[in-house]
């Protein structure tokens, strides 16, 4: 544990989905470390309640403001990976100043951005030249898809490049990555301390399901589930999954779809997959069941993980880690993701699943009929490692990974 407690700014403009764990989680282990929080974020009453039932011992370390996303476009394009990044800066800049005399906190030790990507990706050299005197401020950040380490070349993917130029601006203390195994890579091109940090998830499940867990098992009928959970779109492999179910001939199964999925992504979808997902949604047919809303509640959406008996999150092209993983291990539910990735890194190491190869419907069907017998599983892909998943990757471990990075302020 750091001896020196220090206050640290909490900065993201959004709050929902995995934002919003973040912010919750990172905070309350912060706080219980001796350290004082100031969190900015889009809605401070989203969180309070939390935070009163969480670590109502620790409030009066613990403030809270509102920031959201700014909204910044360039005057040209040609000045884009040098405007844009700069005003994202300016703008926190400002909200980190502002919050101290708003509540009377004497400085600021650290500012750390929970989704570091919106700041540094694509920036040019000239951006990263200016930060220091931008934000005169001591930053790390969450670097969610360092793509170029995992898909050197790919389309856009040279953006993230780029951002090693921000990660070596002077005041930048060190960067945490959920991907594991590109934390080598991206500290020797860097040459800043990057710190591993555990894919860590809300582990509570509530008292009284949803109101769709009722349709689910009514669906189910005693069938085994198979979950495509969260927000929907064709990256997350859904076209994959439907057209497992339809070639499906073992009764054994429900495939379970549920999430929102906005009106851009049914229009990436196939035709096919378009009338399939609507049929499916009036119940027209018989082993696919869609759900096409989105669970707020993080505690009730994991009764939705313990009621599947395998996940799917063989996504396309999706290079760093899931959260649904994290789910995997906790639940102790056998998952289904692609290869090439750390996805398939993480599961094979822990023995949580299987990796197939992306879009092959078949080999999902080949993966259920292993997943779906747990004495077939445990001979083939060996007993599970759900302990060993948790000391990488459980909410215990985030103290630990903060300790680490807090000690890059000291040096």
């Amino acid at each position: 544990m750091n001896e020196s407690p220090q206050c640290i700014v909490l900065i993201d403009g959004f709050d929902n989905g995995h934002h919003l764990t973040y912010l919750r989680l990172y905070a309350k282990t912060l706080l219980e470390r001796g350290h004082t929080v100031i969190e900015l974020l889009p809605n401070p009453d989203k969180v309070l309640p939390w935070f009163e039932q969480k670590c109502p011992s620790h409030l009066d370390r613990l403030f809270l403001a509102s920031y959201v996303h700014p909204s910044v476009q360039s005057p040209s394009w040609r000045l884009r990976s040098f405007f844009e990044p700069i005003m994202r800066w300016r703008y926190a800049a400002k909200a980190v100043r502002d919050a101290p005399k708003r509540f009377n906190v004497s400085r600021v030790d650290l500012v750390h951005f929970l989704w570091l990507d919106d700041y540094i990706v694509g920036a040019s050299r000239m951006a990263a030249f200016l930060l220091p005197w931008v934000f005169p401020f001591r930053w790390t950040g969450l670097f969610f898809h360092p793509w170029h380490l995992r898909i050197p070349g790919g389309e856009t993917r040279y953006e993230s490049v780029a951002s090693e130029s921000m990660l070596r601006a002077r005041n930048c203390i060190g960067v945490a990555v959920l991907d594991h195994g590109v934390a080598a890579a991206l500290e020797q091109n860097i040459q800043r301390p990057v710190v591993a940090f555990p894919d860590a998830t809300d582990e509570r499940v509530a008292r009284h399901p949803p109101s769709c867990l009722v349709q689910i098992r009514e669906r189910a009928k005693g069938r085994k589930i198979v979950g495509l959970l969260g927000h929907l779109s064709r990256r997350k492999g859904i076209s994959t999954f439907m057209e497992a179910a339809r070639e499906c001939k073992n009764d054994d199964w429900l495939f379970l779809v549920l999430g929102a999925m906005g009106e851009a992504e049914k229009e990436a979808l196939s035709a096919e997959d378009r009338a399939c997902l609507e049929d499916a949604i009036a119940g027209q047919v018989a082993n696919i069941c869609v759900v096409p809303e989105r669970i707020e509640d993080e505690a009730e959406f994991n009764t939705v993980v313990c009621e599947c008996d395998a996940l799917f999150a063989a996504y396309e092209i999706f290079a760093h880690s899931s959260g649904l993983v994290t789910k995997a291990g906790v639940f102790h539910k056998p998952i289904i993701v692609s290869k090439g990735y750390y996805m398939q890194e993480v599961v094979e190491k822990f023995r949580l699943g299987v990796a197939i190869d992306q879009n092959d419907s078949h080999a999902v069907l080949l993966a259920l009929d292993v997943l779906g017998d747990p004495a077939e599983s445990e001979r083939r892909l060996g007993a599970p490692d759900y302990e060993g998943f948790m000391r990488a990757n459980g909410v215990e471990a985030l103290g630990p990974a903060f300790d680490k990075l807090l000690e890059c302020t000291t040096t």
